[in-house]
């Protein structure tokens, strides 16, 4: 499932600055507790059903990456299981994600085993269209 990704446009350079190559986005579930900031890494919680704040980095848990810019931008906070849009493959700059994420030592084989490539001083992508990110 594809979707569309919004047009602010600090969140634009988040995103852009967040991708650096081909990703498949999807509209999610997530919880009402989940941090608005474009590069938040999430986890999924199964006994919930949605994606939550990624408090943990294991190979075993399923996660997604925050890329809603319409969210991203505006005030206040998720309603329970509002659907977000989220990264759930491709590649994505480490040095983008939220600092926590950034600075473990094994985010990024956390994230390839979730089907995300995570990737240390990568240009951002500047191929990258919304069209493309929507494909």
């Amino acid at each position: 499932m594809s979707t569309s990704l919004g047009t602010t446009s600090v969140a634009t350079q988040a995103l852009n600055n967040l991708v650096s190559g081909p990703v498949e986005v999807m509209d999610l579930p997530c919880d009402s507790l989940v941090s608005k900031q474009i590069g938040q890494v999430l986890e999924y919680d199964f006994s919930a059903d949605n994606f939550i704040n990624a408090a943990t980095f294991v190979q075993a848990k399923r996660y997604a990456i925050f890329a809603d810019r319409v969210l991203h931008a505006s005030a206040g906070t998720l309603d329970a299981d509002t659907v977000c849009t989220l990264i759930v493959a491709g590649k994505v700059n480490t040095s983008s994600l939220d600092a926590t994420s950034a600075a473990d030592a094994g985010i990024q084989a956390t994230l390839l085993g979730s089907g995300i490539f995570a990737q240390k001083g990568v240009a951002a992508y500047s191929g990258l269209t919304t069209s493309e990110k929507e494909q």
